[in-house]
């Protein structure tokens, strides 16, 4: 049996580890939820007072947690965040990512653990 697709839930009040994760492996998705609206039926959205909280996201925290996250990930350098995108953007294998970068499995294995950690550490999250 097929389970159907649920969007994940980016409007947590506070960072945990999982919102960490969430956000890495669907940071376009969070993205494109805060640009065109959560549930919006509609592009380009209408401003009149009728639509606009279908057309918009009504949880502010999906907001912040965008803007959140976006400071941490900045905080990393592009080889970083390129590293990191292989893995959970494209879900490359670290063996894949080393060769890809032309270093170890081990240091490639480090490198995503102490990089995840750090925005982990930027973004307060109660471990």
């Amino acid at each position: 049996m097929r389970e159907e697709w649920q969007l994940p839930n980016f409007a947590d009040d506070e960072w945990s580890p999982e919102l960490v994760e969430l956000c890495l492996r669907n940071r376009w998705l969070l993205n494109e939820l805060v640009l065109w609206g959560v549930g919006s039926t509609r592009w380009p959205p209408s401003i009149d007072e009728a639509t606009i909280s279908r057309d918009y996201p009504t949880d502010i925290n999906i907001m912040t947690t965008r803007v959140d996250f976006q400071r941490a990930w900045a905080s990393l350098s592009r080889k970083e965040r390129r590293l990191l995108d292989m893995y959970y953007l494209e879900g490359m294998t670290q063996a894949e990512i080393g060769r890809a970068l032309r270093c170890s499995q081990p240091n490639v294995c480090q490198t995503i653990d102490r990089k995840t950690d750090k925005l982990k550490k930027f973004l307060g999250c109660k471990l």
